[in-house]
Order: structure tokens, then C-alpha cells, then sequence
């Protein structure tokens, strides 16, 4: 598994998750909250925005008020829905 190291959490990639592991970063996101963070494609597909931002304040980068009011979630969520980026 490559590990990816980030300010205070462990982030684990898997090459091919299984339903099994699947289903236990799902527990441990229930468990400890404030250290795993589950997101499902399907989800943000849905509501990108707001799965961005939860992405952005679970990894301590949380939007400004200032970046709220330019929309600035909005433009990066534009951006990454263009053709060829998704």
C-alpha cells in the first residue's frame, strides 16, 4: 500500500479496494472522525461543492470567509468538471 502523509493524519491508498476494506474505512471513519474521512464518488458527484469543502477542513485548509464570498469553491469545482478533467 503507498501511504500518503499529511499535517497530523495518515492517509493508505490501496490499489484495489476490496468490499472489506471498504467497509472498515467506513467504521473507522465513524469511530475517529477528526482522523479518517469517508467520501463515495456517488457523493461528490452529487454535491461537489460541499464535499470539497469538507475535503478542505478535514485536511486543515479550510475556505477563508472571504474565499466563500469570491466563490472561490465554486471556480475549483467548475474548473474540475470541465471536459477532460474528470
Amino acid at each position: 500500500a503507498q501511504t500518503t502523509w499529511l499535517p497530523g493524519k495518515r492517509m493508505v491508498t490501496r490499489k484495489k479496494p476490496t468490499m472489506a476494506s471498504c467497509l472498515e474505512y467506513w467504521e473507522a471513519s465513524v469511530r475517529r472522525p477528526h482522523k479518517v474521512l469517508f467520501l463515495r464518488y456517488e457523493e461528490m458527484l452529487l454535491d461537489p461543492k460541499s464535499n470539497l469543502k469538507k475535503l478542505a477542513k478535514f485536511i486543515g485548509c479550510e475556505f477563508s470567509q472571504e474565499e466563500d464570498e469570491k466563490r472561490v469553491a465554486d471556480s475549483i469545482v467548475e474548473l474540475c468538471m470541465q471536459p477532460g478533467q474528470a
